[in-house]
């Protein structure tokens, strides 16, 4: 059977977006459920190409290596947390801890080094050469500690079962003025555009993975992983809140026009200046 070129270079293209989702479907194993659910979605999309996705193959292999990158955070927290339990360990220790070759234990942690979430000291003392013990820095073991989602979720589900309105009310004022005053004293006068960019710098300070996009009519903020998925999964009002929050620091009209929970691969806001 002959086909019309057309009809050809549609499969062709077909074929290739197939290949590009079972790529990125099965180098996945692994990551956390988070961005599997959202990378599934991807995938579909790519197979589907449905008309919304206009992504290119460089953004969603961008996607992926940011995927890539949160597992090996988690390789990371691995090696921090069996460290932390050897109080100080050598490189031969922790050979034995993670189970891999003591190649891949200086890799791993000579990139901790440089983080700064791990430090070596020379051990001197008896034969032979000198050699390195490690142990996790403070900066380090606030990362160990930093695992507070279940007490962040109890939190918010016990003030918004708080029977007074206007005892509930204040204390959400109370907690959107908080959030105000962390971001609002870094972003100061300026161009949207300006007063995005440093509110997107002010939010990767603190973690985020946050982007600014002016390409298009309306600048976006777009939020790559959402930094409050299990609260706002439990409740919507979360996304208000933060809505709330940028409007004020920003001293624009912001909208979330995307949104994680609807299945979206980002949360994305689109911020307009106010009308006088």
């Amino acid at each position: 059977m002959i086909l019309a070129d057309g009809e050809s270079g549609a499969q062709n293209d077909a074929e290739q977006r197939r290949r590009l989702a079972l790529d990125l479907l099965s180098r996945l194993d692994g990551f956390q459920r988070a961005r599997l659910s959202a990378c599934t979605r991807l995938s579909r999309r790519v197979l589907a190409n449905e008309a919304p996705f206009k992504e290119s193959r460089q953004a969603c292999c961008a996607r992926l290596s940011e995927s890539m990158r949160i597992s090996e955070d988690s390789s990371d927290r691995q090696y921090l947390e069996r460290l932390q339990r050897l109080g100080r360990g050598s490189v031969r220790q922790m050979c034995s801890e993670m189970g891999v070759t003591s190649t891949a234990v200086r890799q791993r942690l000579t990139r901790l080094e440089s983080l700064d979430l791990v430090e070596r000291e020379v051990v001197r003392g008896g034969r032979g050469r000198p050699h390195y013990t490690y142990r996790v820095t403070d900066a380090g073991l606030k990362q160990l500690g930093e695992n507070y989602a279940d007490l962040a979720v109890i939190l918010w589900q016990e003030l918004r079962k708080i029977a007074d309105p206007a005892v509930r009310e204040r204390v959400l004022s109370q907690i959107q003025e908080a959030l105000v005053t962390r971001y609002g004293t870094v972003v100061a006068n300026g161009t949207l555009n300006e007063r995005l960019q440093q509110l997107q710098e002010a939010l990767v300070d603190r973690g985020f993975d946050v982007e600014v996009d002016a390409t298009g009519r309306v600048p976006v903020l777009r939020e790559n992983s959402c930094p409050y998925l299990e609260l706002a999964a439990s409740d919507h009002a979360i996304c208000d809140l933060e809505q709330a929050v940028f409007r004020r620091v920003l001293d624009a009209d912001v909208t979330l026009t995307q949104c994680c929970l609807d299945g979206h691969c980002c949360c994305e806001f689109q911020a307009t200046d106010r009308v006088a």
